[in-house]
């Protein structure tokens, strides 16, 4: 159903009463206040994600379908009350239009003297700082209580109004989260912090408990009302605190009676990141042209890889967007490939170059498809981590050595640290996996020219299903794995193949 095909429906519906005689007076009061009432529930939220200026045209049009004026004042103040009492921002826009077009010059008549006076102060206190108007210049002082005229959007950048005072609860909470949303973000903005209180010392001290902040985007003004000149008060209708307004470049207020989160929310949105797509064939074909001039790829060349890429994007160029592009697209390239080398370096890349950058990777699509792969093999990488023991288990498989010919190749029960030998591997492997039989037919030729090493092949289906929680002492997450230790239990390696591939 179309607005203005609502409003009519309702306009309708609120004249049906007067032209019943079935309904006494009282009744008829009554009944028209419940439907009116009930109707505006309905009709305002309706039209509150529209423009401003259509619904400042839908109110319009649904208080002069009011033949009656009584009903159209009573419609008019009812509406008017709604928008002003509503917490969606840009509500005061409307409700200083009906003000406005219908109050202001004695067209409609509120119910009250109290009211009227109450909503023409409102109107003469908010029309300078409505959403879309040009934010007014103001005259503050610093710390050295030297004048500072404020003109938004001189710059040419986009600025924040926070106007606050030291003895506000409210104030000092918001405070808080503005300076970790700042600290966080570092937008490339221009702040105003200013204060209403009268004590400097109070103010100064506010000031270092609660804004000592180091930002290299993000410029920081701290600033109070000027004593002799208090115009901020009337320019941007400051009745209480905390009050934060966003202007953008050109001087237009798009935001006001903002939160912390509120504020956040808006400059992430104008301050979007893209979104970007990782693990195409023309970034593999990149890393392979890339890794192809190594002898052999070790951790150590991957992170010399990820950090030239760092360098180059971030410290020479200072291109976020094409450091989270080639970032992206080598952390998917590394999920593919099952080399030592590169499965080594996944953890302390996942780490360094994404998990600890909540920086440059925070937005929900870099969540969604950077961050929680990262978590994943950052998460994988610590088990059976380098020169620690490996786990205590009992893992079913056929052990391998020298002595072959006496075992027979029969499978057993193998408590892993009472396997001890100068090299012992693990081999965890799958039926039907090529690569798994290429390191069980390797097997032989291994321990023929290793006398002192052994080796057990665990069948994985069947060890998972003797112990579910197998995999979370190995990384499981791919076949065939394998993990060699010591006499002491202490792994050597892990990842690496016996196969010639």
């Amino acid at each position: 159903m179309s607005a203005r095909r609502f409003l009519a429906g309702l306009v309708l519906l609120l004249a049906l009463p007067f032209f019943s005689a079935a309904f006494a007076q009282d009744s008829l009061e009554t009944h028209l206040s419940d439907v009116l009432l009930a109707k505006l529930d309905e009709y305002v939220p309706a039209i509150q994600a529209l423009p401003l200026a259509q619904q400042d045209e839908e109110v319009d049009f649904l208080i002069s379908s009011c033949k009656d004026k009584s009903l159209r004042e009573r419609v008019a103040e009812e509406l008017f009350h709604r928008f002003h009492d509503s917490k969606i921002m840009g509500s005061e826009n409307v409700a200083v239009h009906i003000y406005d077009r219908w109050f202001a010059d004695g067209t409609l008549s509120f119910s009250e003297a109290g009211t009227e006076l109450a909503a023409r102060i409102f109107a003469e206190f908010n029309r300078a700082s409505l959403i879309g108007a040009k934010a007014g210049s103001i005259v503050l002082e610093d710390a050295e209580d030297r004048e500072f005229k404020l003109e938004p959007g001189s710059s040419g950048r986009p600025c924040v109004l926070f106007f606050y005072d030291v003895d506000c609860p409210k104030c000092r909470i918001e405070s808080i989260m503005l300076r970790n949303i700042l600290e966080n973000a570092d937008y490339p903005v221009d702040v105003y912090l200013i204060c209403l209180a009268l004590d400097k010392d109070a103010w100064t001290g506010y000031v270092e408990s609660n804004f000592d902040m180091d930002l290299s985007r993000t410029a920081i003004w701290n600033l109070r009302a000027s004593r002799s000149n208090p115009d901020c008060l009337n320019k941007y209708g400051i009745m209480q605190t905390p009050r934060m307004f966003l202007v953008d470049a050109e001087g237009t207020v798009v935001g006001r009676q903002l939160s912390a989160t509120v504020l956040d929310r808006m400059l992430s949105a104008m301050f979007k990141v893209p979104e970007l797509e990782y693990g195409s064939d023309e970034s593999a074909n990149l890393y392979d042209n890339i890794f192809s001039s190594f002898d052999g790829v070790e951790a150590s060349d991957v992170m010399a890889v990820a950090d030239h890429i760092g360098k180059r994007t971030l410290v020479e160029l200072k291109d976020t967007t094409l450091f989270r592009q080639m970032t992206g697209d080598l952390l998917y390239y590394l999920t593919n490939r099952k080399e030592e080398g590169f499965r080594m370096a996944r953890g302390e890349f996942a780490r360094k170059d994404i998990l600890d950058r909540p920086d440059i990777w925070k937005t929900a699509d870099d969540s969604l498809k950077v961050v929680s792969l990262a978590l994943l093999l950052e998460a994988v990488s610590l088990k059976t981590p380098l020169g620690e023991t490996v786990p205590d288990l009992c893992l079913p498989g056929v052990l391998h050595d020298r002595w072959d010919a006496v075992r027979l190749h029969r499978e057993r029960e193998w408590r892993l640290r009472r396997l001890k030998a100068d090299e012992v591997i693990v081999i965890f492997h799958l039926e039907g996996c090529g690569d798994c039989r290429a390191e069980i037919e390797a097997v032989p030729d291994y321990i023929a020219t290793h006398r002192k090493s052994k080796i057990l092949l665990v069948d994985l289906q069947k060890a998972t299903e003797a112990d579910p929680s197998l995999p979370d002492s190995f990384d499981l997450s791919s076949t065939p794995f394998l993990v060699s230790f010591d006499r002491k239990g202490r792994v050597l390696r892990k990842y690496f193949t016996i196969a010639s591939r």
